[in-house]
């Protein structure tokens, strides 16, 4: 099962409960996560990128405050190796 590390764009520590998570759990650890960080409302989205440095797409899993568009507060993004 594909595995997330979740990090605060703002820099911001979480606690290990709220730093990973699996795919069948990522949005509502980011949800929890948010709410940790003062910020109980967000919209979640799945996101495509490419993984810096490489051509190897990805998807992340965004939590945005202000709807979709928003502004991202976290991110999950998948453990490739």
């Amino acid at each position: 099962m594909r595995t997330y590390a979740i990090e605060s764009l703002a820099h911001h520590d979480l606690p290990d409960h709220l730093s990973s998570a699996t795919e069948a759990d990522v949005e509502d650890v980011l949800r929890r996560a948010a709410a940790h960080l003062g910020r109980p409302s967000v919209t979640v989205e799945r996101v495509s990128s490419v993984v810096p440095g490489s051509c190897i797409a990805s998807v992340d899993v965004v939590a945005f405050v202000g709807g979709p568009g928003g502004t991202p507060i976290l991110v999950a993004r998948a453990d490739l190796y």
